[in-house]
Formats: C-alpha cells, sequence, structure tokens
C-alpha cells in the first residue's frame, strides 16, 4: 500500500514538474482489428504498464527518455515503437500464426517503422498474403485483404524485398521519409511462369442474371461451373411470365420456362477477361392463349390457345470481364434454332387459319423479342466465388 501510494506521489510530481511525457492509444489485432486488452507495456517506470478492457493505455515515461517501448501479448509478435513526439497512437499486433519467421527487432535497437500496399501492375487489385522480406530472405511481415502493411524494423535497414508466389519480386530501397512511416505503394507484375488454373481452383463457379431478357418478361438466371482454365459447363435458364401483362398485350406472347445447358470453350482467359465460344442445346416448356392465327387474304382471325414443348440449339460467343475480385460482367452474341412448338395451321367452321399470316412479318413475336429469337444477344452481370 505504502509502495503504490509513493509511485502516485512521484507520478504526480514528475507530471507538474514537466519531467515525464505521456503516450496512449489502442491496441488491435492487426488481422481482424479486435481490440486487445492485457496487453504488457515495457519498461514500467510508473506502475501503469498493461492495456485496459478496451484495448486503451496510457503511461507516462521520463522526459528524456528516448528509446524504444515495447508491446507484447500472449500469441502474438512484439511490437517496438520507438519513443518521439507524444500523440495518440494505434498499435496493431500480429499474430504469431500468421507465418513470419521472425520479429527482427533486437529489444534494445532503434526501430523504423515502414507501411506500404501492394497491387498488380495491370489492373491495380490489391494483393494479399505478399510477404515482406528482408535481404537475407527472413520474412517479417504480409499483407492484408487490402495489400496493405505496416511493421517495424531497425533503423539500419535500407532494403526490403516483396514477393508472391504469382508476382514478381520487387527490391524497395527505403527513403529517410519511408523509415518515418510515410506510405509507399508497391505494384508488382504477374509472374511468367503464373499458372492461371490456380486463380480457378479459387473461383469455380458463377451466377449471373440476364437484364436484357426483362424487356420481354423474362428473368434469366446462368450458372457456370468452371472445371479448367479454358473450360466450363453450365445451364441458363429464362422464366417467361408474359400473362402479367393486361389482357389486351398478349397476342402472341408466351408464358413458360426455357433451359439451355451449355458448353463453354475459352479461345482465351485470365484473371481480368476472358473470349469463349458457347454451344448449347435447347428445352422448353410454353403456353398461351392468344396465338394469333388468320386467314392470308382476310383481315379476319382468331385468337387460339395451346401449350406445347420444344426443342433446339444455338452457337454464341462472348465476352467477359472480371471487375475486382468477385464481380463478372459478360456479353453474349449467337444464334438459335428454336421453333415455335404451336400448329402453323388449323381448322375453324371449314376454314384454315395459319399463325402470323397478316403480320407485317410472316413470323410472330416468338422469333423476333420471344424465345425463339434468331439472334440472341445477352448481357450477363454477377458474381464469381
Amino acid at each position: 500500500m505504502r509502495t503504490a501510494i509513493l509511485i502516485t506521489l512521484i507520478l504526480l510530481y514528475s507530471i507538474a514538474s514537466g519531467q515525464t511525457k505521456n503516450i496512449r492509444g489502442d491496441i488491435r489485432d492487426r488481422i481482424n482489428g479486435k481490440l486487445l486488452s492485457g496487453v504488457s507495456i515495457t519498461p514500467d517506470f510508473y506502475g501503469n504498464d498493461t492495456s485496459n478492457n478496451k484495448g486503451r493505455f496510457e503511461i507516462f515515461v521520463p522526459k528524456d527518455y528516448k528509446d524504444t517501448i515495447r508491446f507484447s501479448l500472449p500469441g502474438y509478435f512484439p511490437y517496438y515503437y520507438h519513443i518521439g513526439t507524444p500523440r495518440l497512437l494505434h498499435i496493431y499486433l500480429v499474430p504469431s500464426t500468421t507465418g513470419i519467421d521472425t520479429v527482427y527487432h533486437p529489444v534494445l535497437e532503434k526501430c523504423a517503422e515502414i507501411q506500404g500496399q501492394v497491387f498488380t501492375k495491370k489492373n491495380h487489385y490489391h494483393i494479399e498474403n505478399a510477404s515482406i522480406c528482408t535481404t537475407d530472405s527472413l520474412t517479417i511481415g504480409k499483407t492484408n485483404k487490402r495489400g496493405l502493411f505496416r511493421i517495424n524494423i531497425p533503423k539500419k535497414t535500407d532494403t526490403v524485398i516483396i514477393t508472391h508466389p504469382d508476382y514478381e519480386s520487387y527490391t524497395k530501397r527505403l527513403s529517410k521519409r519511408n523509415k518515418r512511416g510515410r506510405m509507399f505503394l508497391v505494384f508488382l507484375e504477374r509472374a511468367t511462369n503464373y499458372n492461371y488454373d490456380s486463380v480457378i481452383k479459387i473461383n469455380r463457379n458463377a451466377i449471373q442474371a440476364c437484364p436484357f431478357e426483362m424487356f420481354n418478361l423474362g428473368l434469366g438466371i446462368r450458372y457456370t461451373r468452371f472445371f479448367k482454365n479454358k473450360m466450363a459447363v453450365g445451364v441458363h435458364t429464362t422464366v417467361y411470365f408474359n400473362s402479367l401483362l393486361g389482357d389486351n398485350s398478349k397476342e402472341n406472347r408466351y408464358d413458360g420456362i426455357k433451359v439451355a445447358p451449355f458448353y463453354r470453350l475459352y479461345f482465351f482467359r485470365n484473371p481480368y477477361k476472358g473470349a469463349f465460344f458457347e454451344p448449347k442445346l435447347i428445352g422448353g416448356y410454353f403456353s398461351s392463349d392468344k396465338i394469333v392465327y388468320s386467314m392470308p387474304d382476310r383481315d379476319y382471325g382468331l385468337n387460339y390457345t395451346d401449350s406445347f414443348w420444344t426443342y433446339g440449339i444455338a452457337a454464341a460467343i462472348g465476352y467477359e470481364w472480371y471487375v475486382g475480385e468477385k464481380a463478372d460482367i459478360g456479353f453474349i452474341l449467337g444464334v438459335q434454332v428454336f421453333p415455335n412448338g404451336a400448329p402453323k395451321a388449323i381448322e375453324h367452321n371449314g376454314y384454315t387459319y395459319e399463325r402470323g399470316s397478316n403480320s407485317i412479318f410472316p413470323i410472330d413475336n416468338w422469333y423476333f423479342a420471344g424465345p425463339g429469337s434468331i439472334i440472341e444477344i445477352k448481357f450477363l452481370i454477377g458474381s464469381i466465388f
């Protein structure tokens, strides 16, 4: 009790006489940002040597102390901060399970803090798990999901090497500003021996919607499964719901479902884009209560109700772009043979009526904006995972 009172009195006297400086801030997990309590702070000058349950700390050090203070917690690498101008600190501890070979921070050696961000050179995507290494091949830090890193190194270190298995290594000469915490950016070139199949192992699936089909009251969804870098299979399913239109708008409109399994062969494909050829089979079931039939030499016609199965084939070429890490945008242009399964002609009251014979075109909506459109144009947007 007497010792605690004595330390408090000494601290109050030191503050009042301007013999100490105050250092405070918070401490977090570098990977998930969680606040860390119970972090030990050394050297311990005045007894307030751990972070509280909210991850915050406040310590006092002698005014003339210009060495380092050490933050340590079981399960994490220690972090060394070189005493400078007092300010609010945000300390990040790296878990010891991240695969870093050494903390490379001798306790009594003066340290410098460096921070940076690593991108791909071509599209400026963030590179996760890039290693920051010393010239003697020791890993002293890794980048997070945003390509960021922030580490301490001895001040005598002038060079670090940024490496990743899929990219060419980059050697960075550290300037004085870099050693004072000024952020620098690194752009890595894709390795010449890069295996694009490794990308497919991570992103093997894609789900996309087809907005253009909404113009004909169709809801189109496409699933693609990549099983090699240049090969894929999938299915495009469209549900048509034209019966939602008013009664005066349903002539030659169809409700139903169209299913088209496809095989895709890529001309080329990389993590950013790809071009492909896509043959497919088509099957569907449709119904309508206003299929227009007319007599060729008269204006008189009638509406016919029918339901039918129909089958066909199609082929297309396409191009797709991978935006960011998960977005997938594509464009497809093709042709299809998918006939209308309704009768071409019907008999009624002794007369023969033909489907669509009094239309501007000799064929109906089915073959233009409808399910059997001879020219297929699809715009696709979705996600890969």
